[in-house]
């Protein structure tokens, strides 16, 4: 089965116009390999992830999450895109200024480098863009009410 873009979850907190929701593990998550940097955080913890409210939601109501394709792309974007170019520019600076060994040192060093970048624009990509997962269903549990 593929992955459709969805997945369901329990919300945890409402802070205005967005909610933190805990989501089921999906396939993608299982075939992922962020594990270790994912934004979502890891299956020991929970993953948790805040998203947009459209629908006005409650702590303990059941939902389903939906991101866009766009924010699938920006997401891959930021995970993959800027390591792979942080490791191709290092390697590239390297055999230039020195040869292999240093080329494949800055490729290691561009991609050691890469990590919190990517940390950094995964915390700030905004609350409220259009790429955003947003909640697209809810079910009242009865908790809270």
């Amino acid at each position: 089965m593929a992955y459709d873009g969805s997945c369901r979850g329990i919300v945890e907190r409402v802070d205005g116009d967005t909610a933190l929701v805990k989501v089921a593990d999906t396939e993608a998550c299982a075939a992922c390999g962020a594990e270790g940097t994912c934004a979502f955080g890891s299956p020991r913890k929970g993953r948790s992830l805040w998203v947009n409210d459209p629908v006005g939601v409650r702590p303990g109501d059941l939902v389903r999450v939906e991101i866009t394709d766009q924010g699938l792309l920006a997401a891959s974007l930021i995970l993959y895109g800027i390591p792979l170019a942080a490791l191709l520019a290092g390697a590239v600076i390297g055999q230039v200024t020195g040869g292999e060994k240093r080329s494949f040192l800055f490729a290691a060093l561009g991609l050691a480098l890469s990590v919190p970048v990517v940390r950094l624009l995964g915390n700030r990509m905004p609350k409220g863009a259009r790429f955003a997962a947003r909640i697209v269903s809810a079910e009242s549990a009865g908790i809270g009410a």
